[in-house]
């Protein structure tokens, strides 16, 4: 007997104990809410835009990762396996604000606290990505549901303690958030479209990344370009990059009766991790561009003080070219009038005698009626008007010129800033309409991006001399490549009226060489480029090339070095 009743009270304990611990287990139970400053964290931070204004949403889903502070995780989980819990509740108490309860998905069974009160460490991510998988933002963000499932985020609190209550994941934003905010008040109010942010859509979160050290989750390199549509004032989210070149990254939007507007991010703009960058596009007489750095979750703002771009018509090399042709030191005319000039005769009147002859920017010749201050040119300034002979490796004959091409090297020299006073080089793309009339899209992939149209005009008489026409004007940014220019050249060169804000045109009159040579049929111009092996000679730039301009064959803009004696037209250009 006495041996059975031991038994049976040992039994009677043990049963006691596995109860009284199965009633102690404390499962975890978790909710979200995005980690920001502001009493209502949003995804967006915009007044506007109320579809991208919400939290997570009910159904989506958050991957964790739980493990036993400084051990094992929890219930034999290992660091490729997480949990997965999705959404289940939407403004319980009734303030608008998601509040995130997450539930496990079906068939997951719950994860209890250690009985030894040993907190956990809980790693996770929204939405549900596996560690090292691609991970890539939509390329249509004006959608509510596109844009959530683009904003990646992540939490890691290592001390969460054994509780009944629910422990609450606070997610901070991993990837770059860009606002863009549109100013066409004075235009009046013309409808805006077509807002687009082109930026590579696609990165990796390594996690927890490693396990317990500070820096909790890796993010792989940007990758995989592409164009997202977003709203106008809303946000577009991309992964943190940086760009190596102008136009790595780019806004590009219609403004309805002026056309496409592009503004192209200079190199070495970084975009940061859990970041809002936010830009103002002004589009009036000029366009101009204003960025605030801000958290991710500040919902008021307004523009910083930082300028990152003017597009105006500086920008366009053509402005650079005087109206008319020198009829004496200070005086300009138009149409055939014009003094002919010796290359030391121009020198003396329109340059400094210590100014470089192939690198001069600054002559300070005032030209009557005409602002600024003015110097002869120098072949980069030429080139950066129209291609001279050599430019192009099929030869010097202007409307030959069709399809891509890089300018092998040329130095192409204008007075807007330091970039193009150093010298750029040219991507363009041609297209010849006929044997007098050539398009052409130039300056491709940078800030210069510019159509031009090249025509012969006039029948080679006196009462009908032969004049050059040359028309530019500042248009959106075009990539540099022959696949993006010629599809840009069919959508919208046709349209073009060279008549805006941004155009210029001027006029090259076949005024001949040496008191009449060849007057009417073809056009000389000094230039200060000295020829470097030959100290009697200098070279000019010569339309018609003492043919008429009407055939093909001699339908062309070359350079020539000539006799330093001989004397031809002066046009001047802006010292800056």
């Amino acid at each position: 007997m006495l041996f059975v009743v031991a038994v049976l009270a040992a039994w009677s304990c043990s049963s006691r104990d596995e109860l009284q611990s199965e009633q102690e287990r404390v499962p975890i139970r978790l909710a979200t809410s995005l980690d920001g400053t502001g009493a209502r964290t949003t995804r967006a931070g915009t007044t506007n835009n109320v579809t991208q204004s919400t939290e997570f949403l009910a159904g989506q889903y958050v991957d964790a990762y739980i493990k036993v502070k400084g051990g094992d995780w929890v219930t034999d989980l290992s660091a490729t396996t997480p949990r997965h819990f999705q959404v289940s509740t939407t403004d319980t108490n009734s303030d608008g604000i998601v509040d995130g309860d997450l539930d496990r998905t079906s068939g997951e069974a719950m994860d209890y606290y250690p009985m030894d009160a040993t907190p956990v460490t809980i790693y996770a991510v929204h939405p549900s990505v596996a560690s090292d998988a691609a991970f890539t933002v939509s390329n249509n963000q004006t959608d509510a549901d596109n844009y959530a499932a683009s904003d990646l985020c992540y939490s890691k609190t290592a001390d969460y303690n054994r509780t009944e209550s629910k422990q609450t994941l606070r997610f901070k934003h991993v990837l770059s958030k860009i606002v863009v905010n549109v100013d066409v008040s004075e235009l009046g109010t013309p409808a805006v479209s077509n807002l687009r942010l082109k930026a590579k859509t696609q990165t990796s979160i390594t996690y927890p990344y490693p396990s317990d050290a500070t820096n909790d989750y890796l993010i792989g390199s940007a990758s995989e370009v592409d164009y997202i549509k977003m709203n106008v004032g809303g946000a577009a989210i991309i992964p943190p990059q940086k760009t190596s070149a102008v136009g790595d990254v780019l806004i590009t939007f219609d403004v309805a009766g002026v056309g496409p507007i592009s503004y192209k991010f200079p190199a070495n703009t970084t975009f940061a991790s859990n970041t809002q960058y936010i830009y103002t596009v002004k589009v009036g007489g000029t366009i101009s561009v204003t960025s605030t750095i801000t958290d991710w979750d500040a919902g008021t703002y307004s523009p910083g003080d930082e300028l990152v771009m003017t597009k105006n018509i500086k920008m366009n090399p053509l402005w650079y070219v005087a109206t008319g042709n020198m009829t004496s030191a200070n005086e300009m005319g138009t149409g055939m009038s014009g003094t002919l000039y010796t290359w030391n005769n121009a020198m003396d009147y329109f340059s400094t005698s210590s100014a470089s002859k192939t690198n001069y920017y600054h002559g300070n010749i005032s030209i009557s009626g005409q602002d600024g201050t003015w110097h002869l040119p120098v072949h980069g300034e030429w080139w950066c008007i129209i291609p001279l002979e050599g430019t192009y490796t099929n030869g010097d004959n202007l409307w030959t010129l069709d399809g891509y091409r890089i300018v092998p090297g040329k130095t192409i020299k204008f007075g807007y800033n330091d970039e193009t006073k150093d010298g750029i080089s040219e991507s363009s793309y041609w297209k010849q309409v006929t044997t007098t009339e050539l398009h052409a899209i130039r300056f491709l992939g940078t800030y210069y991006c510019s159509a031009w149209r090249y025509r012969v005009l006039g029948s080679g008489t006196s009462s009908s001399p032969y004049y050059l026409e040359i028309s530019a004007t500042l248009i959106e940014l075009v990539e540099d490549n022959s696949s993006a220019a010629s599809a840009w050249y069919s959508a919208n060169f046709g349209s073009l009226t060279f008549a805006d804000k941004l155009a210029v045109q001027r006029t090259f009159y076949a005024c001949g060489y040496n008191s009449g040579s060849h007057l009417y049929t073809s056009g000389y111009y000094r230039m200060a480029t000295e020829n470097g092996t030959d100290d009697s000679k200098a070279f000019c730039a010569c339309f018609g090339n003492n043919s008429t301009w009407t055939s093909t064959a001699s339908a062309r803009v070359d350079e020539a070095t000539t006799a330093k004696t001989f004397t031809f037209s002066v046009r001047l250009f802006r010292d800056n």
